[in-house]
C-alpha cells in the first residue's frame, strides 16, 4: 500500500499504532494476504508519526484495535 508523504504527519485522535494496524487487518482479513508493506511515495524507510517502523512488512495485530474499543 503506497502514500503520499502527507501520510506521516496526518494528525488523528487515536495512537499511531491504531490507525497502521487498521489498514493493515483490513488488508489482511480483506485481501487475504499475510503481511503489508506500507510505502511512503515508494519508499518503505519511513515511521509513521515517528512512532511506528514501516520499514518492514506488517503483520496483522488485533491487539490494537482491542485496546482502542476498551477505552
Amino acid at each position: 500500500m503506497n502514500f503520499d508523504s502527507t501520510f506521516l504527519i496526518s494528525a488523528y485522535d487515536v495512537l499511531p499504532e491504531i490507525t497502521i494496524y487498521s489498514i493493515v487487518d483490513s488488508l489482511v482479513e480483506g485481501a487475504g494476504v499475510r503481511q503489508v508493506q506500507i510505502t511512503i511515495n515508494g519508499e518503505s524507510n519511513a515511521k509513521y508519526m515517528e512512532k511506528v517502523d514501516l520499514s518492514q512488512p506488517l503483520n496483522e495485530e488485533q491487539d490494537w484495535i482491542a485496546a482502542d474499543n476498551k477505552e
